[in-house]
């Protein structure tokens, strides 16, 4: 009988470096994240599955609990269906990295994916589209008693398609002259999300005057990077 309480005193102290609470830590830590808001992500994700779940040990993990966890996220938080799967996929991340790690022996397998990929396309809402501006929306949006940075920005935002990170980081290097006598935005260095987006985007006239003298921002200070002045996140976003 103490022989057995010894032994399963083993198993417990072995099978505690595979609790949730022990290893997200070492993942977060461990895994190169290419942005801080993607790592912040996975952590709040990793930690909801814990609150949702339990402290229970990772490979005894299994298809059950991501559906608990989906479950709870609609419940808890009236997730949509795009954050259920977010969620739930950085789980199944942090299932995969400990099949890498030479001494968690026991994770062999990502659980989640041990009976075929997961179904949760009826937990959550779906996403919704935005309504556009109607003209007259547009029409009315100019006429309220905005700043001229603010001014600008909308006004870049409706004429040229560029997305709002865009044009809140846009340099003065970005905007050249075309031998044509317009003003271009040239965002193949730099500004854009990946190469598909690296285009050149006319300024219409409009716009153009608008903008602050080349080589400041809207408060009149002296800038030879940036045209806006929007303060910048940890990944300089």
């Amino acid at each position: 009988k103490g022989m057995d309480a010894f032994v399963k005193a083993g198993q417990n102290a072995f099978k505690s470096q595979y609790k949730l609470s022990t290893l997200i830590p070492r993942y977060l830590e461990s895994k190169k994240w290419g942005r801080e808001k993607t790592r912040d992500e996975a952590e709040l994700a990793l930690t909801r599955f814990l609150t949702a779940v339990g402290d229970v040990d990772l490979p005894d993990l299994s298809p059950k609990d991501a559906y608990t966890f989906a479950h709870w996220m609609v419940n808890e938080l009236d997730s949509a269906n795009s954050s259920v799967k977010n969620a739930i996929s950085y789980v199944s991340g942090l299932l995969t990295w400990a099949i890498t790690v030479p001494e968690l022996e026991a994770c062999t397998v990502n659980n989640f994916n041990v009976h075929g990929k997961l179904h949760l396309r009826d937990f959550g809402a779906e996403k919704q589209s935005f309504t556009p501006f109607s003209k007259q929306q547009l029409n009315e949006i100019y006429q309220l008693d905005v700043n001229a940075r603010e001014l600008l920005c909308l006004c870049m935002l409706v004429t040229s398609g560029c997305r709002l990170d865009e044009i809140s980081l846009l340099e003065w290097t970005n905007v050249k002259a075309h031998e044509e006598g317009f003003q271009y935005i040239d965002t193949t260095f730099g500004l854009v999300k990946n190469t598909q987006s690296e285009r050149y985007i006319p300024i219409p006239t409009a716009m153009a005057k608008l903008m602050p003298p080349r080589g400041f921002t809207f408060d009149k200070e002296k800038s030879e990077t940036r045209i806006f002045n929007y303060s910048l996140d940890k990944d300089m976003k």
